[in-house]
């Protein structure tokens, strides 16, 4: 618990005279404790904080590794394309025609 102390006309009395206009002091600590916590309630605690910790850096690590692979695989695509040449098929026979 703290409180804000302000200066005032108290008179003679010297033994604020060092604080500040309007500091914060403290004036009460409470410590409480709830003693042992059940097991199902310990195993959420775990849960929440450890799995909860490996699915987010799995799922965060796999996006980018597949965002890198689907990168690489259309540069690779598109850089590696080599030119074909076009070839024609002929209407009536069925033939393919390779002097395109």
């Amino acid at each position: 618990m703290n409180v804000q102390v302000k200066k005032g006309d108290i008179g003679d009395v010297k033994t604020l005279s060092n604080i500040r206009d309007k500091s914060i002091l403290p004036v009460a600590w409470f410590d409480m404790t709830l003693g042992d916590y059940p097991s199902d309630v310990m195993w959420m605690l775990y849960h929440a904080t450890y799995t909860a910790l490996i699915v987010e850096y799995v799922l965060m690590y796999g996006f980018l590794a597949g965002a890198i692979a689907s990168a690489a695989a259309l540069f690779r695509r598109l850089l590696l394309k080599q030119p074909r040449g076009l070839i024609l098929a002929s209407p009536s026979t069925g033939s393919f025609d390779s002097d395109v």
